[in-house]
């Protein structure tokens, strides 16, 4: 016997039973070579070990498959609510927009720029006051309505002008609460 020989025979013992006909029989015959095969102990461990894992992947099949409509209800209901805080997402950009614009009025650098032109006017309508009073030839009454007249509306302009030069230099501060 050959080296070959003798570890076909240790592989398959069943071999060694058969005469040299009945193996050509073998070999020639698809048929009779599985039976052979499927024999061996290791082939039929490994035939076995398929089998189960065959039998575990269809049980994880039907479990999947029987997930299938809860998955597809959770993937709706995500998508959903994805879409809804897509669109709070937006409208809040929306929102922020909107009140940026509203309270852009009361920032502190558009109060002073009103405060400035507050002064300004209020200095304009004192000088034109004044103007009217000397381009007019009215009684003495009249000299006492325009003084008390101009007294008020230059200490308003005052008032402005003082509080619009301390906020010019710093000395006013605004919460941002």
């Amino acid at each position: 016997m050959s080296a070959n020989t003798t570890a076909l025979l240790t592989d398959f013992p069943k071999l060694a039973e058969l005469q040299e006909n009945d193996l050509k029989d073998v070999l020639s015959d698809d048929r009779l070579t599985n039976a052979v095969l499927f024999t061996v102990p290791a082939v039929t461990a490994v035939m076995d070990e398929q089998e189960k894992l065959s039998r575990d992947n269809e049980e994880l099949a039907k479990k999947n498959l029987s997930l299938q409509n809860d998955l597809m209800a959770l993937r709706s209901s995500t998508a959903s609510a994805y879409a809804t805080a897509q669109h709070m997402k937006d409208r809040w950009a929306e929102l922020e927009a909107q009140q940026a614009a509203l309270y852009q009025r009361y920032r502190p650098s558009f109060l002073h720029m009103r405060l400035r032109h507050s002064v300004s006017d209020q200095d304009n309508k004192t000088e034109a006051l004044a103007a009217s009073f000397i381009g007019s030839s009215d009684s003495e009454q009249t000299v006492d309505a325009f003084v008390k007249a101009f007294r008020a509306e230059r200490k308003v302009y005052h008032k402005q002008a003082y509080w619009c030069e301390k906020w010019t230099k710093g000395e006013v501060a605004w919460r941002e609460d």
